[in-house]
């Protein structure tokens, strides 16, 4: 079996520079712990699909996109996430639905990064095997994702239980550093 495609997915997101996927993986992982993974694999799920969705669409329907439009909502979608934890007080107040948001996000936020990968992939993919080419990457996505946030969840877990920091403090700390590295994103996409 040639793992390529499988291969292009993994390193996609688990690459130094793939900052945008490393950056929106923590902020989504971070208010789960343990024992709520099964949601949280699930909004990974969402966003694969959302991924995979944009560079299916993109594939068949050849949608011009404005690439600089594209990377200028990249960085958003990973402010808008990282929101509630710099936030959370003011989202518990309001009895706002954390997850619910999480599962639109990771989706809408999918489709929105796929469409930021979509040439790129669709200039190396073979003709004759698109569909599978796809499924193959959106699996190496999938399985980079998952160890990304088994990662965060573990050092969150290491932080709280083993080291006794407040989880309130984590969220905050690290949701402002991500909100401050994606400003800096945006920042260069514009210029």
């Amino acid at each position: 079996m040639d793992t390529f495609y499988f291969n292009l997915g993994l390193t996609h997101v688990l690459d130094v520079n793939a900052l945008d996927h490393l950056l929106f993986l923590t902020a989504l992982s971070l208010p789960f712990s343990l024992n709520l993974f099964k949601k949280l694999f699930f909004m990974v799920t969402f966003f694969t699909v959302g991924h995979t969705l944009s560079l299916l669409i993109n594939y068949f329907y050849q949608i011009p996109l404005n690439t600089y439009l594209v990377e200028i909502l990249i960085p958003i979608t990973i402010s808008i996430t990282c929101l509630p934890l710099i936030i959370n007080k003011f989202f518990n107040m309001i009895n706002f639905n954390k997850f619910l948001l999480n599962y639109f996000c990771a989706i809408f936020f999918g489709v929105i990064h796929g469409f930021g990968f979509s040439n790129f992939f669709f200039n190396i993919v073979r003709e004759d095997s698109t569909i599978s080419n796809l499924i193959e990457f959106a699996m190496g996505i999938e399985v980079a994702q998952i160890i990304i946030v088994s990662i965060v969840i573990f050092l969150n877990f290491l932080a709280v239980k083993i080291f006794n920091v407040k989880t309130f403090k984590i969220q905050m700390i690290i949701g402002i550093i991500i909100l401050i590295m994606s400003g800096k994103m945006l920042y260069e996409n514009i210029i």
